[in-house]
Order: C-alpha cells, then sequence, then structure tokens
C-alpha cells in the first residue's frame, strides 16, 4: 500500500478544482467522484488515488466500506517526487480494475491534463477534460 503525505497548496487547489467540475458533470447519473480518503485496491497493492469515480453499484473489499475494488475514473496530481510511479506502476495497476476507463493525470506546475484510456499502453496527451464521464 502506498499513502502519501499531504500535497502542496497548488496540489490541493486543483483537486478541489478537478473534484467540483466532475461533481458537476456526474450529477444526476449513477456515478460520483470521491476523495483520497478512499482507497483503491486490488489483489496487487492498494493506493489512495486524489480522485477516484465509481459508478453503480461500488464494488468495496469489506463491511468497513472504506476500499474500493473497483474505479471507473482515477485522477491523480502529479509532483516531482510521484510522477513516475504515478505514470508507470500505478497506471499497470488501474488497468487491473474491472470497470476502469480514463486515468486523469493533472501536471501541478506548469497545469497541463493528459489523460489515458484503460486500453493505452503509455499515458497520452489531451488538452482538456472529458466533456462527460457517464
Amino acid at each position: 500500500m502506498y499513502a502519501m503525505p499531504g500535497g502542496s497548496r497548488n496540489h490541493a487547489n486543483i483537486i478541489a478544482a478537478a473534484s467540483a467540475q466532475l461533481f458537476l458533470q456526474l450529477r444526476g447519473s449513477q456515478c460520483s467522484v470521491v476523495s483520497s480518503d478512499m482507497r483503491v485496491k486490488t489483489s496487487r497493492m492498494g493506493t489512495y488515488p486524489d480522485l477516484v469515480v465509481t459508478c453503480w453499484p461500488d464494488r468495496m473489499y469489506d463491511k468497513r466500506h472504506d476500499t474500493l475494488t473497483d474505479a471507473t475514473v482515477i485522477v491523480e496530481v502529479l509532483s516531482p517526487s510521484t510522477k513516475r510511479f504515478d505514470q508507470g506502476g500505478k497506471f499497470e495497476f488501474y488497468r487491473s480494475l474491472p470497470s476502469f476507463r480514463e486515468y486523469l493525470l493533472l501536471w501541478q506546475d506548469p497545469f497541463a491534463p493528459s489523460t489515458s484510456s484503460a486500453c493505452q499502453m503509455a499515458v497520452g496527451n489531451s488538452t482538456a477534460l472529458p466533456a462527460r464521464i457517464a
């Protein structure tokens, strides 16, 4: 399991903005966005992504309901210390999730989003958030 310490002010601002946008996009759908308080786990490892979009029904690891075993979209804000793992090992881990569709990486400095689909082997480049997730 990989738990990371708190991020910078810029990191927090980016997560807050992304969460608000996703919340608005998902309103009225069977999907919702959750914060890094929710763990994502498979048999190989567990992580705490910055944001996770899940679509009903949530697949939980145990009765505590604090660990997901599936996700549709995962958002990570990159920092110099985490970007290699976020772009490599974590992406491979997330690709093993049954409903995984998109991986959104947000660079802190300069701000430049990029997305990857579950079927992509490497992180692609994009200049905009997906228009609609669900």
